[in-house]
């Protein structure tokens, strides 16, 4: 997950701009973010202070889409880190108008890491009180089935049977999987 950025950083960064450039720089960070298209957001002179802005700019629209942070929340940040109103404004504005695009790209990279896609999944519980190699076994029994659809757009099913420990095992790697995905979705792309 990403680390919550520094905003009274972020302010000191703002305050090397020239006036008019901040809501262009903040656009160019979340069309970078977005698969770097600039949608017409292109700077006409670029300095080192504009490419640092934005790229930290992206880590805090990556902490705040990916926490699913509240634009309130994140003014309260801007506010106590003493960025200036009008870069408030102009971040929460960004922010929001395009928080649906950042999410959808933070979700798109963390699906291309892996070829193949869960679609559904059903479940039942079953209780096995007996086997005929045992008169009394008694225990609970998870049938999950899966529905995978693979990169070439095969779709396949996958049954799996499992008892209390094999689910919590199973329940601890997908735990450990997600958190995975969220750190390279939510990381540092250099």
């Amino acid at each position: 997950m990403e680390d919550k950025p520094d905003f009274k950083y972020l302010g000191r960064l703002v305050s090397k701009l020239d006036g008019g450039d901040l809501k262009q720089v903040l656009h160019q960070s979340v069309d970078t973010l977005c698969g770097g298209q600039t949608g017409g957001h292109q700077l006409a002179k670029s300095t080192n202070v504009h490419h640092e802005l934005s790229q930290y700019c992206n880590k805090a629209f990556k902490y705040a889409v990916g926490n699913d942070i509240e634009a309130k929340e994140i003014l309260s940040m801007l506010v106590e880190a003493e960025v200036s109103e009008e870069a408030q404004k102009a971040f929460v504005s960004v922010l929001e108008g395009r928080r649906s695009e950042i999410k959808n790209s933070l979700v798109e990279a963390a699906s291309a890491i892996f070829p193949s896609t869960l679609k559904d999944f059903d479940w039942s519980l079953k209780r096995v009180l007996a086997s005929n190699k045992l008169a009394e076994i008694n225990e609970s029994v998870v049938i999950l089935d899966l529905k995978v659809k693979n990169s070439d757009g095969y779709q396949t099913s996958t049954i799996l049977e499992l008892d209390a420990l094999s689910l919590d095992k199973l329940l601890s790697k997908c735990v450990a999987a997600n958190k995975i995905v969220r750190n390279l979705t939510h990381g540092d792309e250099s």
